[in-house]
């Protein structure tokens, strides 16, 4: 064999062994990093739903008059006011999309229960206060039990102390099936389609490469760009993300509920805004797909200020309970535009909590809302080019440990977080939704004197 042949063939074989490597490069990162989010988002939503479920049952806690339920004896079961009670723990069980409440006393079984057949006095395995992960009840600690199955069916549940004095008198016990692993599972099957996808793709970019060596370079950029953009795994870590700010509202909802002594109005109305926050929820999971390419699904025309009260509103007692001043300085003026109310409330609130976040403690947030002729110097807009107005401009302020200079220029990229359990996409959403609003962002910050960001909206033309 001539030099010139071994050189060649050797050349050859290079350029095989560097299409594998692209090929398993692009199979592990598309892949290994979609199911990695999966799984993280699969535990933050298992934890995030533990949590409800014991604020659930704090609320429920403090409407039981233990007193009452304690003096029933065994046979009690087909006594009216056995029933009453039993039938009054079931509407509480449907309202909070439950699947069981039971109310027990260590040692001496069950005491009352939704489900029939269920006798007062009988044990039940899952309520063994013996149990390891059961102890902190006799401290007074409420419980949440991690994800477990029963006949193929995922369920998690939670324990409530209810103390007499200072002892342990009895302890409610809520299951609740994991109804939010369905959405997680058809994401696992969009998964699977995924790495199909991913590996047909791979073998094509194998032949490209392996035909034409001169494009390797541009389309291993390409490949990048779309490892960075990763559909479902950008999708599960936004749901993980936005989850948790409508979550801070129901844990402050059911607080107050449990600190109700009896059931009074504000219970009711209480109880009806923790139902609020859960339907949307379950308004974000439905968009939730729609995220890789956002869509301004409900535009119509509102009042910016309006909309900016009521979110403050929402969130005034979560400022409160962490000694946050929230100033307001919302102009009176009418300042309508089309909008999709509910992505443009999500952007507030992003905006709004991330300033709590930064301020750690006592500290103090601005929100501004006014009228402006033009955006203001490098914010930042789809055309990359300054507009006409005018606009409806949303300034947030705080007082916190403002941002370094690296931190600024990376802040709207996807995945970046200065927080230890951030996903690094609530700055990213905001970003996509204001574009999509024909908008602009402006961030002005300095370490060690705060942040100011916000965001403009075109007003509509009269």
């Amino acid at each position: 064999m001539t030099p010139e042949r071994q050189r060649r063939n050797s050349t050859s074989r290079n350029e095989l062994r560097f299409t594998v490597g692209i090929m398993i490069v692009t199979l592990l990162v598309l892949n290994a990093g979609g199911w990695i989010l999966y799984a993280q988002a699969k535990q933050y939503m298992a934890d995030q739903n533990e949590k409800r479920l014991v604020s659930v049952g704090r609320a429920i806690a403090a409407q039981i008059d233990l007193a009452r339920l304690t003096s029933f004896l065994p046979g009690d079961e087909f006594t009216s006011e056995y029933e009453i009670e039993q039938g009054r723990l079931s509407r509480m069980r449907d309202e909070a999309d439950l699947d069981n409440i039971a109310l027990f006393v260590p040692y001496q079984g069950s005491l009352l229960d939704t489900r029939r057949g269920i006798g007062i006095g009988d044990f039940h395995p899952l309520n063994d206060i013996d149990r390891p992960e059961l102890r902190p009840l006799w401290e007074g600690a409420p419980v949440g039990l991690p994800l477990y199955e029963v006949d193929g069916e995922a369920f998690q549940s939670a324990f409530v102390p209810m103390i007499d004095g200072s002892e342990l008198a009895a302890v409610l016990a809520l299951d609740a099936s994991a109804n939010f692993l369905s959405d997680l599972d058809r994401l696992k099957t969009a998964l699977y389609a995924a790495a199909l996808l991913s590996l047909l793709l791979a073998l094509g970019l194998g032949y490209l490469v392996h035909r034409n060596t001169k494009s390797i370079l541009a389309l291993h950029t390409e490949i990048k760009n779309q490892e960075k953009l990763a559909a479902l795994g950008t999708l599960t870590a936004g749901l993980a993300h936005e989850i948790r700010n409508p979550l801070g509202i129901i844990r402050a909802s059911a607080e107050l509920l449990h600190e109700e002594e009896k059931t009074t109005p504000h219970v009711m109305e209480f109880g009806r805004e923790i139902m609020e926050e859960v339907d949307r929820l379950s308004e974000l999971l439905t968009n939730f797909l729609q995220f890789a390419k956002p869509a301004r699904a409900d535009e119509n025309a509102g009042d910016l200020g309006g909309l900016v009260e009521e979110i403050l509103d929402r969130v005034q007692k979560n400022f409160d309970d962490q000694h946050v001043a929230l100033v307001r300085d919302v102009t009176k003026e009418s300042l309508r535009l089309r909008m999709d109310s509910i992505q443009i409330a999500q952007v507030v609130l992003n905006l709004v909590l991330n300033a709590k976040d930064a301020v750690n403690g006592e500290g103090r947030v601005s929100i501004s809302v006014r009228r402006t002729s033009r955006p203001r110097d490098g914010a930042l807009q789809p055309s990359g080019e300054k507009s006409d107005g005018p606009f409806a401009e949303v300034s947030v302020r705080d007082n916190g440990c403002g941002m370094t200079k690296s931190t600024r220029e990376k802040l709207f990229d996807p995945f970046y977080s200065t927080k230890s359990k951030g996903t690094g996409l609530g700055l990213s959403i905001v970003h996509g939704i204001v574009q999509g609003h024909e908008g602009y962002l402006f961030i002005d910050s300095e370490e060690g004197r705060g942040t100011e960001i916000g965001f403009g909206l075109p007003l509509a033309e009269k």
